[in-house]
This record gives structure tokens, C-alpha cells and sequence, in this order.
């Protein structure tokens, strides 16, 4: 009697954990779940209005975190547009944890 009392809570429990791991949401089958994915976000995709440029409000729709001094840093001729070239050089300067080169 004791031992299949234990065997029916070993068994629930096995099987509440797999449900639990079912319902974990994963991107791409990848196993990573939904929470952890962030893609990264293309020029294009940033580029709303499809003019080859981002200004100050479509990049910081894309990079909530980015600010007007950071955008303005970016920014090397100050003409309030960043395009690829711009992000690429800056990528270029200071890698992509944002860290100067040396």
C-alpha cells in the first residue's frame, strides 16, 4: 500500500514537471525560452519610413535605452540622421559592448 502511494506521487510530480517544461514558450525550437530571445533588429527594420537614415525618435524606437547624447556621439557630422555607415563606424570604434577600442 505504502509503495504505490509513492509511486502515484512520483509519478504526478513526473508528471506536473513535464507539463511545466511543455509549456515553456521557445523561439525557433531552439530551447530558448521567449523571455530570454531578443532579436537583433535591422537597420531596415528601424527604418520606418524607408529613407536610408534613422532619426532621433525612429532609433530610439528601436533602442529604448538610447539616449540624445549617445545618438548625438554617433552622429559624427551632426546632420540628426544615423545611417549604416555611422553605426558601423561607431560599432567599429567601440565593438558592440559600447567599450572603446584600443
Amino acid at each position: 500500500m505504502k509503495k504505490s502511494i509513492v509511486f502515484l506521487i512520483v509519478v504526478s510530480l513526473l508528471l506536473s514537471f513535464g507539463t511545466a517544461l511543455a509549456a515553456v514558450k521557445t523561439v525557433d525550437g531552439q530551447g530558448c525560452p521567449e523571455k530570454a530571445y531578443k532579436p537583433r533588429l535591422k537597420f531596415e527594420d528601424c527604418d520606418k519610413d524607408n529613407k536610408g537614415f534613422l532619426t532621433f525618435e525612429e532609433a530610439q524606437a528601436c533602442w529604448p535605452n538610447l539616449d540624445k547624447k549617445t545618438f548625438d556621439a554617433i552622429d559624427t557630422n551632426k546632420d540628426g540622421k544615423l545611417t549604416k555607415e555611422k553605426l558601423k563606424a561607431n560599432r567599429e570604434r567601440y565593438g558592440k559592448a559600447g567599450q572603446k577600442k584600443e
